[in-house]
């Protein structure tokens, strides 16, 4: 019954007239026609395990792009049918992503300069290491107590899990959750009154979602939230100007503080590097 059943759905599909144009004269092996919302490729060209080899996965794909045939849900073989998204295809033609590079739009907003590396690692993990360097001074270069400051440098390290099936999705998209760890300096001074730590730390956990803006998927946008504690020893002081025009912090008072709860959040723009992208 079911050898029938299949040989009756070969002799339906030649039935049906071939879309779009000629196949590539290099590409003449197989025969492909969009049908009944199904795509069917010679099964002389399809591996076991429902492993499509780059060439079928090529043609495959220019004939749902090209023909404008979006909405396929199913591989036809002449002994086989199965979903297309069951598909899965060799590395050699999908992009092979390398590491992505990363940049907070929230801190670009206000001048905060960061950089952010990611790089996965298989399927589902990935570790990324982030600095957060702004380095600004503001001096009016008189005694009116009118110095502002803003140094801050933050290194965070974090590793990550994607969640998902992975073989229907780019690496390092869709949703993950991730432990963070990071410390740093900072120094915050305005009209001459400050707070400066030469030493603060965190650490927490965190979670969010990423996705793609183009269609080779190498330009994504992420969207995270970290919480975590949060602790630093510092000192509040006052800058006071000195007639040999230089400023001279006074202490005041030495605290600590310390924070649980959110630490981090991130609405990042991100480039994917790859490896061997053939598209």
């Amino acid at each position: 019954m079911i050898k029938l059943t299949l040989v009756l759905i070969t002799i339906i599909s030649l039935s049906f007239p071939i879309y779009g144009q000629k196949l590539d004269s290099s590409l003449s092996k197989i025969d492909g026609c969009a049908f009944n919302k199904g795509f069917r490729v010679d099964s002389s060209l399809v591996e076991s395990d429902f492993a499509v080899n780059n060439v079928t996965k090529k043609v495959i794909e220019d004939r749902l792009v090209n023909e404008n045939l979006s909405d396929i849900k199913n591989i036809y073989t002449e002994n086989r049918v199965f979903a297309v998204p069951d598909l899965k295809f060799e590395n050699d033609i999908l992009p092979r992503p390398l590491f992505a590079i990363k940049t907070n739009l929230l801190f670009d907003v206000v001048s905060f300069v960061n950089l952010e590396l990611e790089m996965p690692i298989g399927e589902r993990f990935s570790i990324a290491g982030e600095v957060v360097f702004p380095w600004w001074t503001f001096d009016s270069g008189t005694a009116d107590s009118n110095r502002n400051r803003i140094h801050l440098l933050n290194i965070n390290l974090e590793g990550r899990y994607w969640f998902g099936n992975r073989a229907q999705k780019q690496t390092m998209t869709g949703w993950f959750a991730g432990i963070y760890v990071g410390g740093g300096l900072f120094d915050f001074e305005s009209n001459a009154k400050g707070y400066k730590s030469d030493f603060f730390i965190m650490g927490g956990i965190s979670g969010g979602y990423g996705h793609t803006i183009n269609k080779k998927g190498s330009l994504r946008m992420e969207y995270s939230l970290g919480v975590g504690y949060m602790q630093a020893d510092y000192i509040y002081y006052e800058a006071h100007y000195s007639p040999g025009g230089e400023w001279h912090p006074v202490s005041d008072k030495y605290s600590r503080y310390s924070w649980f709860g959110p630490t981090r959040l991130k609405v990042s723009f991100v480039w994917m590097l790859n490896k061997g992208d053939k598209r």
